[in-house]
This record gives C-alpha cells, structure tokens and sequence, in this order.
C-alpha cells in the first residue's frame, strides 16, 4: 500500500515540485528503482515487528470492539490521496520540459498522465477492495452470520497460531496433530507411525 503511494507521489513531488531530488535520477521520471525497494523493505520491517509484537502480547483480534468509522476514515483518506493524483492530471498546468539532476529530460504532462494511471490502478483499486469488504463483513456481522477473519473458525481452534502442534496417542504410537485454521474452515492432519496420513473434516 505504501510503495503504491510512492509509485505517484515521486515523479511529482521529486521531478517537478522538487520537494527532494534524487542526484542520481532514475528511470521512473527521475526516481531510481532503489527508493521503491528500500520502501518495500522499510514498510515490511514495520508491520512484521508489529505482527511480532501482536504474538508476543498475545493481544485477541480487536476488531469487534472498533467501530466502523476507525476503518472508514483510513480507507477513505488513502483514496482520496489517490484520487488527488488523478485530478491532478486533467487540471494539469501548461506542459512543459523539465530537467532532473542529471539532466534528463521529461514532459511535465507524460508524469502526471502516468501517476493518475498508477493511483486508479493501486491506491483507488485497493481502497475500493477494502470498503467492499468491510461493508461484506459489516453486513455478515448484522444479520448474525459473520464471514470476517476468524469468525467461522471453531471455538477450540481460537487462539492457535495457523499451524500449531499438539501432543495424541494413536494406538501405542506418538502422534502429531498439525491444525490448519483459515477464515472458514479448519482440518485436521493425523500423522501416526505405520499409519496412512489422512484428512479429518471439522466438526
């Protein structure tokens, strides 16, 4: 979501406002190929150290208890920020050349046609994809049959990891129970020595 936002705020902000300026350039309107992967890289440190920090507090999902407009207010303002990239575009100043640091050349007019296309097709795509599921779940949730992340899974399944191990006896041999536990439905693995691996459903 982050390197989508980067994919048409840089070209404007770097090559035209000049807000920064990459002294090295780059192929995309004077951005290098570097600063999207470096983004990449920093917004996956962020959420995995927060993911960690989730497991670690064995903090429950929190979701029943937010309303709606915590998530509406997040969703709404990432699409508007990419809808201010595609405005920009048809209210464009007068095209002309600029230079980047390196002294290439672009067309002033090619860079916002090209951010609008990005922003309709990664922040105003996403955004769109998460208010049709929130108001999916929404309705779920009201008329009693929620489809939410975790809302179907078993109740003695509710507070294992995706894959979690447990001790059985199968006969006079150990035996390893992996549960698989997703947004609908929950299987159960038996592995027992000299015994054929099979799949239980949930009941």
């Amino acid at each position: 979501m982050m390197v989508a936002w980067d994919l048409s705020l840089d070209p404007i902000a770097s090559t035209i406002n000049q807000t920064w300026i990459w002294t090295q350039g780059g192929g995309y309107f004077g951005v290098p190929i570097s600063n999207f992967l470096g983004w990449s890289l920093t917004v996956y440190v962020f959420f995995q150290l927060f993911a960690l920090y989730l497991r670690k507090s064995g903090s429950a999902d929190p979701s029943p208890a937010i309303p709606i407009t915590h998530y509406l207010q997040i969703i709404l303002v990432y699409m508007w920020t990419g809808v201010g990239f595609v405005l920009n575009y048809p209210f464009r100043p007068t095209n002309t050349q600029i230079t980047d640091a390196v002294g290439h050349m672009w067309q002033t007019s090619d860079i916002y046609e090209t951010t609008a296309i990005s922003a309709i097709y990664t922040m105003i795509f996403i955004s769109t994809l998460a208010l049709a599921i929130l108001l999916r779940d929404r309705l779920s949730a009201a008329s009693g049959n929620p489809t939410g992340l975790g809302s179907s899974i078993p109740e003695r399944h509710k507070g294992l990891s995706p894959w979690s191990t447990q001790s059985n006896q199968c006969g006079s041999a150990n035996s390893v129970i992996l549960r698989i536990s997703f947004s609908g439905w929950a299987d159960t693995l038996e592995q027992c020595t000299g015994v054929r691996t099979a799949a239980t459903p949930d009941q």
